[in-house]
Order: C-alpha cells, then sequence, then structure tokens
C-alpha cells in the first residue's frame, strides 16, 4: 500500500514538471514571437487589456498564462495557438502568420 501511495505521489510530481515545461515553453514562444513581430511588451499588454508588469511576468514564466489569454495572444500576434506549443526549433519565421 505505501508503494502504491509512493508511485502516486511522483506521477503527480512528474505530472507537475512537464506542466511546468509547457508553461515555460509558451512563455518563451509568446516573447519570441512577440519580438519577430517588433511588437513591444507594452502593446501587446495593450491589446489584452492587462498591464506591461503582466505581460512581463507572462513572458518570464513568473505567471501563468489562462487558456482565453493565451487564444487572444495568439491572435494579436497573429499565430495559430499551437504554435506557441512548438519549440523554438520548430517556429521558422516561414511559420510565422503574416498579420500585425
Amino acid at each position: 500500500m505505501t508503494s502504491l501511495r509512493v508511485q502516486s505521489h511522483r506521477t503527480k510530481l512528474e505530472r507537475l514538471a512537464t506542466a511546468k515545461e509547457i508553461d515555460r515553453l509558451v512563455a518563451i514562444q509568446v516573447r519570441h514571437f512577440r519580438r519577430a513581430r517588433g511588437m513591444t511588451i507594452q502593446k501587446l499588454a495593450d491589446g489584452l487589456g492587462v498591464t506591461y508588469q503582466q505581460v512581463q511576468k507572462c513572458e518570464t514564466g513568473t505567471n501563468r498564462i489562462s487558456a482565453g489569454r493565451l487564444a487572444l495572444m495568439a491572435m494579436l500576434l497573429g499565430v495559430e495557438i499551437q504554435q506557441l506549443f512548438e519549440s523554438a526549433s520548430e517556429s521558422t519565421p516561414d511559420t510565422l502568420g503574416t498579420e500585425n
């Protein structure tokens, strides 16, 4: 019984690590696409209706990004939402959308 609890606890920790890694990847991608567009943090913040600091914290991974805000970010950045989940090596300039 104790073995089962330890195994269950490890599985939860592994899922948390994976979730944090995904959050970090999304944060990196948001910054990557924003910079590729020549967009300032303030301009993205204005489009989202949040403060500069909130976007900055999202980009550094300090704050998590809600699903709704993530969808709006993708739209403002002119990318498909799934592109925010791709590694930087998969996001080449030709995968960038054309919207500004």
